[in-house]
């Protein structure tokens, strides 16, 4: 089961690590005097800090302000008061409670013990959306389209059943096993199922675009991502590559290591790729190493303003070496490197140690000194000065300037400024009609229960770049549509020309994703996409 509620915008951990001036009442005071402003957990994160963290800090002054700084949490009062230290120091420190751990390593582990679906909750029902190659359900022969009704004893159909509560029955121990009773044609059939490893594939696409430029896409970097991304390269270079579009937008980062190995494929050796160094820290170069797998083709990376991290450690290394051409608009800004320290209560402390410097010296940071909350509404303050939407607007040229071997000006601080800029699209109005769509689900929904009507025409296209050329939303598609989304009290005949457009797209790339998975998704989405053209453009 992959289910995608771990992504880069991170919402609960960004919430434990803002202190806002949210009453949390008499509670959070009596545990103050009991435990003289410490507990047991809070002095263990206290003394993690003192010993790691990326710049000195006066610990009494830490303590001090927990009398002060009033804040709110949902769980337990030690994790309030260690919120409430972490957010006077820099916006990526934070606590990981327990009960989200074992996702959050599942996560960067790239796998877990499960099942291996994806699935959608059609009017109480649970509905298989696709089935993972290789894994567990496809072994047991499930399908797309099958209809779970029970999971062991437990009825999953017609009680309110929710993704929670299905991640916890498909998921536990490898070589355990489950039973599943299925409805497919009408016919109800029990299967069973031995939970064992399930990749979470870091690659959402990998293929050809033209018959010389290979298309890359990787949502994050997993410790599983290096070999997979390895994989993808050499498949698409023996099917004739000679360039590489490599698409980091959206991709907020993740493990540094690897993000280090997939530059070494394209630099040549002995080439510094990053270095980090904070407080407690010396100084560590990261360089390449022997021949990688594809040092003299053309590289084009696509980023965007939520490429973090890792991928902003990746285009900056490219970038500073002359050896890509980077197109899209300018990253995230993140340049802080996070170690994770388990604590005795089963959470765990992701705490700021080092920055990290791209090969020139650039640092890639954007600044927190306006306060955690400013920091990560920067994306809406470029939208309202057009960074967006103007290539001018858009540069980040306050830091301090380098130059490549080649001669190219940058700047440091502030993320990765593309050496092409693209614009976001605005042409959209997200209305309320717009948003409706999208927030119940309807558009899933109802292109799922199409492509189970209609799967042997769908398929019958043979591959995703023909469907992608052929297939179109006709009238009577779109009428049945209308009729689907009138059942959720949605009236799609208010939308404008655009907005049809884009989500008669939308169905019929979420229909080339359960035909073809991930990638006849962008094989479908590329086609159209601004970024794309312009980076194929370049590299012709």
């Amino acid at each position: 089961m992959q289910n995608n509620t771990l992504q880069y915008k991170q919402p609960l951990y960004i919430a434990l690590s803002i202190a806002l001036g949210i009453l949390l009442g008499t509670q959070l005071q009596r545990s103050l005097q009991k435990n003289n402003n410490t507990t047991t957990k809070l002095n263990t994160v206290l003394s993690l800090v003192q010993a790691n963290y990326v710049d000195a800090v006066n610990i009494d002054s830490l303590k001090n302000k927990l009398d002060s700084v009033i804040t709110y949490n949902k769980d337990s009062v030690e994790d309030v008061l260690i919120a409430t230290v972490l957010a006077t120091l820099d916006p990526h420190s934070l606590i990981i409670p327990a009960k989200d751990l074992q996702q959050v390593n599942d996560e960067m582990k790239g796998a877990f013990a499960g099942v291996g679906v994806e699935y959608a909750i059609i009017n109480d029902t649970l509905v298989i959306s696709n089935v993972i190659p290789n894994g567990p359900a496809q072994k047991a022969a499930l399908q797309i389209g099958d209809k779970v009704l029970q999971v062991n004893d437990s009825v999953v159909a017609h009680n309110g059943i929710t993704s929670a509560r299905i991640k916890k029955l498909f998921r536990g121990e490898p070589n355990t096993q489950l039973t599943l009773s299925i409805v497919r044609n009408k016919q109800l059939n029990k299967y069973k199922i031995v939970r064992n490893t399930v990749a979470i594939t870091s690659i959402d696409a990998a293929y050809m675009l033209t018959a010389a430029i290979g298309y890359i896409r990787l949502n994050k970097f997993s410790f599983l991502s290096y070999e997979e991304f390895n994989e993808a390269l050499r498949q698409l270079k023996g099917q004739g590559m000679q360039s590489l579009l490599f698409d980091l937008r959206g991709n907020g980062g993740g493990s540094l290591q690897d993000a280090v190995r997939i530059a070494d494929e394209f630099l040549e050796a002995n080439k510094t790729i990053v270095y980090t160094q904070g407080n407690h820290q010396p100084k560590q170069l990261y360089k390449s190493t022997n021949t990688g797998l594809f040092e003299t083709g053309k590289i084009t990376l696509l980023i965007d303003e939520q490429s973090a991290s890792a991928s902003e450690i990746l285009a900056g290394a490219l970038q500073d070496w002359d050896r890509a051409t980077i197109v899209g608009r300018r990253s995230f800004g993140k340049g802080l490197v996070q170690l994770q320290y388990n604590l005795p209560d089963h959470s765990a402390l992701r705490l700021t140690t080092a920055r990290y410097y791209t090969p020139l010296g650039r640092g890639i940071q954007k600044s927190y000194a306006n306060g955690i909350a400013n920091y990560y509404h920067d994306i809406s303050e470029r939208n309202k000065h057009h960074a967006l939407t103007n290539a001018d607007s858009n540069k980040y040229e306050t830091g301090q300037l380098f130059t490549t071997p080649k001669g190219k000006k940058i700047y440091g601080g502030g993320g990765i400024t593309p050496d092409y800029f693209v614009a976001v699209d605005t042409t959209i109005a997200y209305d309320t009609v717009f948003k409706q769509l999208y927030n119940t689900n309807t558009l899933n929904e109802f292109s799922l229960a199409y492509y189970i009507a209609n799967t042997t025409a769908i398929k019958g296209y043979g591959t995703a770049t023909a469907y992608s050329q052929q297939f179109i939303i006709t009238p009577l598609i779109w009428q049945q549509f209308s009729t689907y989304a009138a059942t959720k009290h949605i009236k799609v005949n208010t939308l404008n020309t655009k907005q049809k457009e884009f989500v008669q797209k939308s169905i019929k790339q979420l229909l080339a994703k359960f035909a073809w998975q991930a990638n006849g998704y962008y094989t479908v989405t590329n086609g159209k996409d601004e970024a794309i053209l312009k980076a194929i453009a370049l590299m012709q």
